[in-house]
């Protein structure tokens, strides 16, 4: 079984997404299915260079529902 790169953790009252190489976290959402949804979604990246983008992108205003309007 292969372990994903960004996985979900509960944290404080919210669900985070955490990358597993940095131990650090993307973004947090007060829903388990939102944050499912970006896990899986920053997985299906295959490109390293495009995760990057993307984790910047999601810390933004604009870019935090970029998973969840799909």
């Amino acid at each position: 079984m292969k372990l994903e790169r960004f996985y979900i953790r509960f944290d404080y009252g919210g669900f985070q997404v955490i990358d597993r190489n940095t131990n650090k976290r993307i973004v947090g959402y007060s829903k388990k299915i939102y944050a499912n949804k970006t896990a899986k979604g920053l997985n299906a990246i295959k490109k390293k260079e495009n995760v990057s983008k993307m984790k910047m992108k999601l810390q933004t205003i604009s870019g935090y529902n970029h998973f969840i309007k799909k």
